[in-house]
């Protein structure tokens, strides 16, 4: 099987579909995560059972969702052959992911790495399929802490240089949404275009001059915290509308990263799943209409695995 996604087709765990099929994706989510930190801390977001991943999933789809992007990197509890299994039971394109999380998340082993070690690493990945399963990501992810470490500084340099090589996006952890303007520094020092790029947790960060200067420098940025406070949706609807009649509306997508048993259906959490295809998306296109969230939902993740 040819490995590398191009122009209008993108890798899910199934096989290759073209960009247009994917609809409407979320793109930042966990269905299956072990955090491999043995402390009671990460038993929450610990997400092993299948038959509830698998029921999150089908409330999903029955709220009109076709994909989405499992963004569980290396050492995290990624379990890619299980998602192949729930994308066939339960008809829902997922996508997977080869990268690394941010340092307290990186293995004893992989902190002693060389740059070009991890390279490897991933190379190998997008190349042979992760774990001799035929399975191939579809995206690159590194991590940083509110500060990047010099670990994290040499997954980023093997991530740019596989995104290079491979062509394969780059999705981010940006901690606490606050390290977003040093991780753009880094991305340029290795002569990415950040077109191809999108951090993650954005929102969190809540500050309006920080958006609009990350927005400015030609990156994605995502809004992946809703369902957690009324207030935060709504700050985050202002956000939006704020750019809706402007090109910077290209460069924002919608997700959720409910990676954690308090918020999943599933386990009796809130708001659930399908939180940003029902409760949300009635907010949004009350606020500010059908196309916008189209254009968050369907259009921006399209274009952004169209590289």
């Amino acid at each position: 099987m040819e490995p590398l996604q191009s122009g209008k087709l993108v890798s899910t765990v199934t096989g290759k579909i073209p960009t247009k099929d994917l609809a409407f994706t979320l793109m930042h989510e966990h269905l299956f995560v072990e955090p491999q930190i043995p402390s009671p801390q990460y038993e929450p977001y610990t997400l092993l059972d299948y038959e509830k991943a698998k029921q999150d999933l089908l409330d999903l789809k029955r709220a009109g969702c076709q994909t989405v992007v499992d963004m569980t990197p290396l050492n995290y509890g990624r379990d890619v052959k299980r998602l192949a299994t729930l994308s066939k039971e339960t008809g829902m394109h997922l996508l997977c992911i080869t990268g690394f999380h941010k340092e307290e998340f990186l293995s004893e082993e992989f902190k002693a790495m060389s740059p070009q070690q991890l390279y490897a690493l991933v190379a190998d990945e997008i190349t042979n399929g992760i774990e001799q399963s035929g399975i191939y990501p579809a995206l690159l992810k590194f991590g940083t802490s509110k500060v990047a470490t010099e670990a994290e500084k040499k997954c980023i340099e093997a991530v740019c240089r596989a995104h290079h090589t491979f062509g394969l996006p780059i999705s981010t952890h940006v901690d606490h949404g606050q390290g977003g303007l040093e991780q753009v520094a880094l991305l340029q020092e290795h002569g990415v275009d950040l077109s191809h790029v999108l951090l993650g947790h954005i929102d969190m960060a809540e500050d309006d001059a920080y958006i609009d200067e990350l927005l400015q420098s030609g990156v994605n940025i995502e809004i992946d915290h809703i369902g957690r406070t009324d207030r935060h949706d709504q700050w985050t609807l202002e956000v939006i509308k704020r750019y809706q009649h402007t090109p910077y509306l290209q460069q924002i997508f919608l997700s959720q990263d409910m990676g954690k048993k308090g918020y999943l259906k599933s386990y009796q959490g809130h708001p659930g799943l399908d939180y940003a295809l029902t409760t949300y998306r009635k907010l949004l296109e009350q606020q500010l209409g059908t196309d916008v969230y189209r254009t968050l939902m369907v259009e921006n993740p399209k274009r952004f695995f169209s590289i």
